[in-house]
């Protein structure tokens, strides 16, 4: 009788594998005599006598061979018991045209069938059908009506399904792939890595906001000193650089006001030319030879020069002004125009007062009558009114040639400061170009 801990022993080895050899293992075997032979199996094979009447009995060893660890048993398919249970009830196919799984089905009912035969006491198809016709003959009637049934059989076959039906694949509906394709975990990292971005951006922006800032308030000091120095090459400089930090600050006071104007002189003064105009009207308008409006126009185009006129309102269009400036060339009265905001602002707030500024020629036409007038269109994108003594200085204008100078700068300053918090661009009616303004 094995005890409780051989039990365990046995019961360790079964489930976790091992050898059962040092475990002891009882037997007992049936003598032919009726008594029982009972003993402890050692590792080699012995024999055991029986004690009632001595015949020898063979015992087997002990078993050496570590057991296997149980698994469990395999999920079975019901799509393959099914397809094994439907495959006799239908229809046979040709093996060149069937599928492969048709074909294992018809080899496994085949196999069956076979084994079926084998089995002794179960009569087989063919032995059936002997027995049938053995049995009992059949009538001429009968045996007519099994013929027309056969030949119905033969001409009218039974349906079978295309093979390309059993191969055609099952779709995947378009949720599951999309919830295939975002599924929260991809959601939630493309949230964490926008939500970085975005982050990572706004510091970025920020960053770029407070070097703006520092710059604005470094360079627009150092323009007011270069201004007060009196040194126009650095006081364009720091304007340029305090303006684009302006830009990107997105700033609209009145600091930015006078900075634009402050560059937009300074570039007018570079353009400035040292042609003399009416040198080359005079030149170009003698009575004794017929006038020329091309060579004309193609002499004063894209010329920056210095004005100092009085508008007035044309009375065609608002914003258009005639620019008064007693000049008269070989009997030729010169009549300057521009279609200009700031000179027709400036003509409406100040009736007959002169205005200083600075501007390129567009165009020139001249009649075929010698006293006809002598026009000249001015470009309005050039228009810049003067309002730093410093830069009237560099034009050539002190107050000793011009004692009105500074009464004019004022008004003018004046006029720009309102009228460009409203409208940056209306200290001159659009950026300069020089390379267009230039360009004939």
């Amino acid at each position: 009788m094995t005890t409780i801990g051989e039990r365990l022993a046995q019961a360790r080895a079964k489930l976790f594998g091992g050898s059962t050899a040092d475990t002891p293992t009882p037997f007992e075997l049936p003598c032919d005599c009726g008594h029982s032979v009972a003993g402890i199996r050692r590792p080699r094979i012995q024999i055991a006598l029986c004690s009632a009447c001595g015949k020898s009995l063979f015992v087997l060893p002990l078993n050496v061979y570590p057991a296997a660890r149980r698994k469990s048993a395999p999920a079975i398919d019901t799509r393959t018991t099914d397809r094994a249970t439907a495959a006799p009830s239908e229809p046979a196919a040709s093996p060149a045209n069937a599928p492969a799984w048709a074909t294992d089905s018809i080899e496994t009912t085949q196999a069956h069938a076979n084994r079926s035969k084998k089995r002794p006491g179960v009569p087989t198809p063919e032995q059936s059908a002997g027995r049938s016709q053995t049995r009992a003959p059949l009538s001429p009637d009968a045996a007519a009506a099994k013929d027309r049934s056969a030949s119905s059989t033969a001409s009218n076959p039974a349906p079978t399904l295309p093979p390309t039906s059993l191969l055609t694949p099952r779709r995947t509906p378009v949720t599951v792939r999309l919830r295939r394709v975002f599924t929260p975990f991809r959601l939630l990292t493309a949230g964490c890595l926008a939500l970085l971005l975005l982050t990572g951006g706004w510091m970025v922006y920020r960053q770029q906001l407070d070097v703006a800032r520092r710059t604005w308030r470094r360079e627009y000091d150092a323009a007011l000193d270069a201004e007060n120095d009196r040194n126009r090459s650095v006081l364009q400089q720091s304007l340029q650089q305090a303006l684009k930090a302006a830009d990107l600050l997105q700033k609209r006071d009145h600091d930015v006001n006078i900075a634009r104007s402050l560059l937009q002189q300074c570039e007018a003064l570079n353009q400035l030319t040292a042609v003399d105009p009416v040198a080359v009207l005079t030149d170009n308008t003698t009575p004794d030879r017929p006038p020329n409006p091309e060579k004309l126009t193609a002499e004063l185009r894209g010329l920056y020069l210095l004005f100092e006129a009085t508008p007035q309102p044309a009375p065609s269009a608002p914003p258009a002004v005639l620019l008064d400036l007693p000049l008269v060339i070989h009997g030729r009265l010169l009549q300057l125009s521009a279609s200009s905001g700031i000179l027709h602002q400036f003509s409406q707030q100040h009736p007959g007062q002169s205005a200083l500024f600075l501007a390129c020629i567009r165009s020139c036409s001249i009649g075929m009558d010698p006293s006809g007038p002598l026009q000249l269109e001015l470009d309005p994108g050039s228009i810049t009114l003067l309002t730093s003594d410093f830069l009237a200085s560099e034009a050539g204008l002190t107050p000793e040639s011009l004692p009105e100078l500074p009464e004019i700068l004022q008004r003018q300053a004046q006029l720009i400061a309102p009228s460009a918090e409203s409208n940056p661009a209306a200290v001159s009616d659009s950026p300069i170009d020089p390379a267009k303004a230039a360009a004939p």
